[in-house]
C-alpha cells in the first residue's frame, strides 16, 4: 500500500500526532486527541471539491455546512475508486487539506463530515468525484478571470475563480497590461483569487493576465477584460470627496498605537495624553549590572491610558547578549522555557498591568542574533520558539492574551523575502495544528522595498487594506485559531516616516481596512546637518517630538487632529492613488473633520534616510521632484444650511520644530444641495491639509 503524508495544509492524522521535534506520536503523549471532541448536531459540508496535486497528491477544499453546530475540525478520508478501501483517514482543523504519497495514474475519492462523529451518518458526510493522481504537473488555468474599475480611485481589481478540476494552483501571478505592454504584476500565495493594482493613469485601458502557479511550475494564463480607467474631477487634476451623510462606523483611532520612545523627560507625558494614545508597545529597560528593570518608560507609557504589549525578546536580547547578538532558543529549550516562565511571573509580581505578550518581534531579522546565528536559523526554530514560548508563558499566567508571530513584512508564502523567516501561511498553519490560540495576528508594514519576490504592484499606503483583506481570509479558512484579531503593530517606512503625507496615508489605510490596532514604528533618523540618533530610545515618541521630549514636529499635528476625529468614520473617496483622505462626523457638535494628504517621494530634504538610488520616489509611478497641484474636496454635510464654518490648517513637511501648523483659510462657505467645494490650491508632496467644518 502507498505511504500517505500529509503537507501544507498542515493536517493531523486521526490517531497520530506530531511532537515538537516533529515526531509522530500518540495521542496519548500528544495534545491533539480529538476523541473526546463532539459535534453536536452536523449537516454535510457543502462544496467540496477535489483536485490532483503536484507529487503524487490530492487536495480538497469545502466550506462549512449551511445550519447546524459550527465544527472546528473536520475528517477526511481517501478512498480508492477501484477498490473501495480507506487508504487514509485524517482530521484537519481547517477546510481544506492536501494528502500526498498517493500511487500516480490511480484514482480516488475524498469523503468529508465533521470530526467526533462515529461513523457519520451519510446525510452528514460530502463525497467528491474521483480524482485521478498525476505525475508534477502545472496548474490548470483559471476560468472567470474579472477585471473591474475600483470606484472613486485610479486603480482597478481583478477576480478569477482556481480550475476546479485537473491540478489545483497553490497560488497566482496577475501580470498587468497596458494594451500589448506589461507594466507589473502581483503574485498571491494559498487559494487567492483577487488582486488589486492602485495608482494607475487615466484614459488608458488595462488588463490582467491570471497565471497559475504550484511547484512544478507555471501553467496556463488566462486573460481578463480591458478597463479603461477615468477620472471623475473636472476642472483639478486631483479630487477628493466627503460623503458626512454614510456612516462606516465608530471613530476608534485604530492607529493611535506607539512603539518604544515613551520616556518622562519634558512634557512628553502630557503631550501624548493630547493624542489619546490607544497602545504602545516596549518593554522595561534591563540593568545589567544589578539584573533589575526600570519601570520608568513603562510606567509612563501607562500613565497615558494606552494598553501595552510587553516584547519579551527584547528583554531576553538584553539579558543574553553578548554584544554580537542574542542567545538563540534553541540553544537550550529548556532554559528558555524557564527563563520566559520566570520572567512572567516576576513581571505579574510586580503588579504591573501586561495587556499582551509578544514573543519575537521580527523573527528572522537578520540583526537580532550573530550574524552566523542568524545564517543557521531555519523557519522551524522560529516555530518552535514560538510554540514553547506560549506554553511557558501560559504556565506563569493561564488568561495571558499572546500576540504574534509579528513579522518585518507581509509575507503569505515561504521565502517572500528571506529563506529564514516565517510566512503568515506557514505560521497560522503550526499554530492551529498546535492549538495556540493567539489574541491577535500581527505584522508589519515598515518596508522600503517591494522584496525579491514582489507580492505588491505598488508601494502606495492602500497595499495595507489588501494585505489586510488577505489575512482575514487566512485567518477565516483556519477555524482553529477561533478568530483572533488582526494588528499591524508597527507601520511606517524608513525613507518616509518623518513625512505628514504618508503618515496620514498609512492611518487611513488602517481604517478603511478597519484594522483592530496599529502602532507607529521608530527609526534611526538624521536631521540636515546634524547627527545620526535612534527614535527609538530617545524621547521623541517615536519621531513626533524633538529630542527634548516636548517641541512637536510636523507629524504630531496629524495625530493631535487624529485623536480629536470623535463620533463616527465617514466615507472618503479620491482620484488619486497618492491622495489619501481621512473623516469623521460627530453630531454632538455639528462638525465634521477631514485630513487630507499626499504621498508620492520620500522628501530627502525631510529625512535624510531617503537617500539610497531607488528612493527617490517610493510611488508607483516615479515622479522626480513632483510640483504641487490643486486639489478638489468636496463634502456632502449631514445637515440642513446655507453656509459653513470652515479652518482649514497646513502642516508641511519639515525636520525641524513646529509649534503649531498655520491656518491658511477660516471663513463660510457656501453649501448647495447639502454640498461645499474646497480648492486646496497647491497641494505639495508630503503635504497635510486640516479642514473642521462646523454648522
Amino acid at each position: 500500500m502507498a505511504t500517505v503524508g500529509l503537507v501544507l495544509a498542515a493536517v493531523v492524522a486521526s490517531a497520530l500526532w506530531w511532537d515538537a521535534a516533529g515526531r509522530v506520536v500518540s495521542p496519548a503523549t500528544g495534545a491533539g486527541d480529538s476523541s473526546s471532541r463532539s459535534s453536536g448536531s452536523t449537516r454535510a459540508p457543502r462544496g467540496l471539491r477535489a483536485q490532483a496535486a503536484v507529487g503524487g497528491a490530492l487536495t480538497g477544499h469545502w466550506d462549512a455546512a449551511a445550519s447546524g453546530t459550527v465544527a472546528t475540525s473536520y475528517q477526511v478520508r481517501v478512498v480508492s475508486v477501484a477498490d473501495g478501501r480507506t487508504v487514509s483517514t485524517v482530521e484537519t482543523w481547517s477546510r481544506s487539506v492536501v494528502v500526498d504519497g498517493l500511487a500516480v495514474g490511480g484514482s480516488y475519492r475524498l469523503v468529508v463530515a465533521a470530526a467526533g462523529v462515529a461513523p457519520p451518518a451519510a446525510s452528514a458526510t460530502a463525497t467528491s468525484p474521483p480524482v485521478v493522481v498525476l505525475a508534477d504537473h502545472p496548474p490548470d488555468p483559471p476560468s472567470q478571470v474579472v477585471a473591474t474599475a475600483l470606484p472613486g480611485t485610479n486603480g482597478l481589481e481583478v477576480h478569477w475563480a482556481p480550475a476546479a478540476t485537473g491540478v489545483t494552483a497553490t497560488g497566482a501571478m496577475a501580470q498587468l497590461y497596458d494594451g500589448p505592454t506589461s507594466k507589473g504584476y502581483v503574485r498571491c500565495q494559498a487559494s487567492c483569487t483577487t488582486a488589486t493594482f492602485r495608482g494607475l493613469e487615466y484614459a488608458r485601458s488595462y488588463s490582467v493576465r491570471v497565471v497559475p502557479i504550484n511547484p512544478a511550475g507555471e501553467g496556463p494564463a488566462t486573460a481578463s477584460n480591458a478597463v479603461d480607467l477615468h477620472s471623475f474631477c473636472l476642472a483639478v487634476p486631483s479630487c477628493s470627496t466627503v460623503d458626512a451623510t454614510v456612516v462606516m462606523g465608530p471613530a476608534r483611532q485604530r492607529a493611535q498605537g506607539f512603539l518604544d520612545s515613551i520616556y518622562p523627560v519634558g512634557d512628553m507625558v502630557a503631550r501624548v495624553r493630547q493624542l489619546k494614545p490607544q497602545s504602545w508597545r516596549g518593554a522595561p529597560t534591563y540593568l545589567p549590572a544589578t539584573g533589575a528593570l526600570d519601570w520608568s518608560s513603562w510606567d509612563a507609557a501607562v500613565a497615558t491610558g494606552a494598553e501595552t504589549t510587553l516584547l519579551l525578546s527584547s528583554l531576553w536580547h538584553s539579558e543574553t547578549t553578548t554584544g554580537a547578538g542574542a542567545r538563540p532558543p534553541w540553544a537550550d529549550w529548556g532554559a528558555y522555557a524557564t527563563w520566559v516562565t520566570a520572567t512572567v511571573r516576576a513581571i505579574r509580581a510586580t503588579g504591573r498591568r501586561v495587556s499582551y505578550w509578544e514573543i519575537q518581534n521580527e523573527p528572522g531579522a537578520p540583526t537580532y542574533f550573530s550574524p552566523a546565528d542568524s545564517a543557521a536559523a531555519t523557519v522551524a526554530d522560529y516555530l518552535e520558539q514560538f510554540r514553547v514560548a506560549y506554553g511557558a508563558i501560559k504556565e506563569a499566567d493561564p488568561a495571558a492574551k499572546i500576540i504574534g508571530p509579528s513579522l518585518s513584512h507581509f509575507a503569505d508564502y515561504p521565502g517572500e523575502y528571506l529563506p529564514n523567516e516565517p510566512d503568515l501561511v506557514t505560521f497560522l498553519d503550526f499554530a492551529a495544528r498546535n492549538g495556540l490560540r493567539l489574541a491577535a495576528v500581527s505584522w508589519h508594514e515598515i518596508d522600503d522595498d517591494l522584496g525579491p519576490n514582489p507580492r505588491d504592484y505598488s508601494s502606495q499606503p492602500q497595499r495595507i487594506e489588501d494585505h489586510v483583506a488577505e489575512a482575514r481570509r487566512l485567518i477565516a479558512e483556519r477555524v482553529a485559531l477561533g478568530g483572533p484579531a488582526v494588528w499591524v503593530n508597527e507601520y511606517g517606512r524608513h525613507v518616509n516616516y518623518a513625512i505628514p503625507g504618508w503618515t496620514l496615508g498609512d492611518i487611513a489605510a488602517i481604517e478603511a481596512a478597519s484594522v483592530d490596532r496599529a502602532g507607529r514604528s521608530c527609526w534611526p533618523e538624521q536631521g540636515p546637518g546634524g547627527a545620526l540618533y535612534d527614535d527609538c530610545p530617545a524621547p521623541t515618541l517615536d519621531g513626533l517630538l524633538a529630542a527634548d521630549g516636548s517641541t512637536p514636529r510636523a507629524n504630531y499635528w496629524v495625530y493631535a487632529t487624529y485623536a480629536r476625529m470623535t463620533g463616527r468614520l465617514v466615507a472618503t473617496a479620491s482620484s488619486d492613488a497618492t491622495i489619501s483622505v481621512l473623516a469623521t462626523r460627530d453630531d454632538g457638535s455639528e462638525r465634521v473633520q477631514a485630513m487630507v494628504g499626499r504621498h508620492v517621494g520620500c522628501l530627502p530634504g525631510v529625512n535624510l534616510s531617503c537617500t539610497r538610488a531607488d528612493a527617490g520616489t517610493v510611488a508607483a509611478t516615479p515622479v522626480p521632484n513632483p510640483v504641487p497641484i490643486p486639489v478638489s474636496l468636496e463634502v456632502r454635510v449631514p445637515w440642513a444650511t446655507a453656509t459653513a464654518k470652515v479652518t482649514i490648517a497646513q502642516v508641511s513637511p519639515t525636520w525641524g520644530p513646529l509649534p503649531n501648523p498655520p491656518t491658511v483659510f477660516q471663513g463660510p462657505v457656501t453649501v448647495n444641495a447639502g454640498r461645499l467645494t474646497l480648492v486646496l490650491p497647491a497641494v505639495a508632496d508630503g503635504e497635510v491639509y486640516l479642514v473642521t467644518i462646523g454648522r
